[in-house]
C-alpha cells in the first residue's frame, strides 16, 4: 500500500514536472514568437521606408526627366519662334528692298522713256528750224506781198512751236549767256562788252533745254 502511495507521489510529481516544463517551452515559444514578430516587423518597416524611398526617388527621377523633356520642349519652340521670327523679318526686308527697287526700276524707265521722248521732240524740232532759218533768209531779199506771205508762215509756225512749249533764246542785246550762246565772232566795243551786238543764227529751247544754242557776236 505504502509502495503504492510512493508511486503515486512520483507520478505526480513527475507530471508537475513536465507541467512546468511544458509551461516553460511554452513561455520561451511565445517569447521566440514575440521576438521573431517584433524583428519582422522592424525589418518590415525597414522594407517599407527602403520601398518609400525608391519609390520617392524614381518619382522624383521621372520628375526631374519629365522636367528635362519639358524644358528641351520649350527650349526647343523658343528658339522655332525666334527662327520664325527672324524669317519674318528677312522676309519682310527682301520684300522692302524689292519694292524699293521695282520703285527705282519704274522711276529709271519713267526717266528713260521721258528723256527718250525728249530727245525725240527735240531732234524733231530741230529738223525744222532749217524752216525758220528760211524765214529770216526770206526777209532780208524778198519785198512786198511775198514778204507778207512769209510773215503770215512764219506767224503760223511760230505760233505751232509756242504751243509746243518751244520758245526763241532771247540773245539780241542781252548778256552773254555760254548755256544757251555759242559766241563765233568778237567785236571790240567796250559801251557793250559781255552784250550780243548780232544774232546770226535763232536758238530755241524748250522747258528750259537747248534745242539749239544761238550764234551770235558779242561786244568786248
Amino acid at each position: 500500500m505504502e509502495e503504492y502511495n510512493d508511486n503515486n507521489d512520483i507520478n505526480k510529481d513527475a507530471a508537475a514536472e513536465n507541467a512546468e516544463e511544458t509551461a516553460s517551452e511554452r513561455d520561451f515559444a511565445e517569447a521566440l514568437r514575440a521576438e521573431i514578430e517584433k524583428r519582422l516587423a522592424i525589418v518590415r518597416a525597414d522594407a517599407e521606408r527602403r520601398l518609400s524611398d525608391v519609390k520617392e526617388e524614381y518619382e522624383k527621377h521621372l520628375d526631374d526627366e519629365r522636367t528635362q523633356k519639358e524644358q528641351a520642349l520649350a527650349f526647343a519652340a523658343e528658339n522655332t519662334v525666334k527662327k520664325l521670327k527672324n524669317l519674318e523679318q528677312l522676309a519682310n526686308e527682301r520684300y522692302e528692298a524689292l519694292q524699293r527697287e521695282y520703285a527705282n526700276f519704274r522711276k529709271r524707265n519713267q526717266d528713260v522713256a521721258a528723256e527718250s521722248r525728249e530727245s525725240g521732240f527735240k531732234d524733231a524740232i530741230a529738223a525744222f528750224l532749217p524752216v525758220f532759218d528760211g524765214f529770216d533768209l526770206a526777209r532780208k531779199h524778198v519785198k512786198g506781198a511775198a514778204l507778207s506771205g512769209f510773215e503770215i508762215i512764219e506767224k503760223q509756225a511760230i505760233a505751232a512751236l509756242t504751243a509746243l512749249g518751244v520758245e526763241e533764246v532771247k540773245a539780241l542785246g542781252e548778256d552773254f549767256d555760254m548755256a544757251t550762246m555759242n559766241a563765233v565772232m568778237r567785236e571790240e566795243n567796250p559801251d557793250k562788252a559781255g552784250k550780243v551786238l548780232e544774232v546770226f543764227l535763232k536758238g530755241y529751247a524748250r522747258g528750259g533745254k537747248v534745242i539749239r544754242h544761238a550764234v551770235v557776236k558779242i561786244g568786248v
